[in-house]
């Protein structure tokens, strides 16, 4: 265990490459990267914005801060976003853009930002210096994850109609849906699911999404149809969850943090079971 000295300031998100942590800060706002190797501070930078979020792909790591939240589920009318994108070998800026809602999460995939916002599914790109944020859905989304292998992005929907919402979840239902990278085209909706607050993490080309419901859910999801295919292996059984959970994907194991204890366990994806 080693300790990196980054100065004056709070590190909250973080984003990582083989060959980079990235760390955003506050107070002052900055953007520090870290080698991972004897960790040395290679590059430093102010920021704009204070960051509320980080995401990296091969050569761009891209930040955002979002203003006013909304206030309760589905609230679409709230919010904006500052987007700004640096290349990650200098820190150097290549992007700024402004997406009009407030962004839950997102994710980096080819040279583009994927916004998970509280007015749909947005994409940022750059293409010859221009960047352009497109919306491709309507309604709240919370959750983004990347499913490169099928060139596509899978994205949570928030329902919130008599026939779909349930007294016993709070928060809502929720609709995983995939839409194709090239075309921008949604290929695949899911059954609705009894989870709000949601996260998604594509593993090994398994899919699964975690969230708040009656109780703590982790659900695994078919690939294709994105309807639900069972609990898991014994081990899921036996996870203690609390109230809500949050799921990442590893390079090859599904990584679930509990709410509450918060207490983290490596899972295998495939069967579900705890390793």
């Amino acid at each position: 265990f080693n300790r990196v000295d980054i100065g004056a300031g709070s590190a909250g998100f973080v984003a990582v490459t083989a060959s980079a942590i990235f760390l955003a800060q506050t107070h002052p706002n900055g953007l520090v990267a870290v080698s991972p190797s004897d960790l040395s501070i290679a590059k430093q930078i102010a920021t704009p914005d204070a960051v509320d979020g980080t995401a990296v792909d091969a050569s761009l790591v891209w930040t955002w801060s979002s203003t006013q939240p909304p206030v309760a589920p589905g609230d679409s009318a709230a919010g904006s976003t500052s987007i700004h994108a640096y290349q990650t070998s200098t820190l150097a800026e290549e992007v700024a853009a402004t997406v009009p809602a407030y962004t839950f999460s997102a994710i980096a995939l080819h040279g583009e930002l994927w916004l998970a916002t509280s007015d749909g599914l947005y994409v940022v790109t750059n293409t010859n210096g221009l960047p352009t944020a497109t919306k491709l859905t309507g309604g709240q989304v919370f959750s983004v994850a990347a499913d490169a292998s099928r060139h596509r992005v899978l994205f949570g929907v928030y329902l919130d109609t008599p026939a779909t919402n349930s007294n016993t979840n709070t928060l809502g239902i929720v609709a995983v849906h995939a839409v194709d990278t090239a075309t921008r085209h949604v290929t695949t909706v899911g059954a609705p699911l009894p989870v709000g607050k949601e996260s998604i993490a594509v593993v090994d080309g398994q899919v699964w999404v975690a969230g708040y419901g009656s109780g703590s859910l982790l659900i695994h999801l078919d690939a294709f149809t994105l309807r639900p295919i069972g609990a898991g292996g014994s081990g899921l059984n036996n996870l203690e969850l609390g109230p809500g959970a949050i799921v990442w994907p590893g390079e090859s194991v599904l990584w679930v943090r509990a709410g509450g204890s918060e207490a983290l366990s490596c899972v295998d994806p495939r069967t579900g079971a705890v390793l």
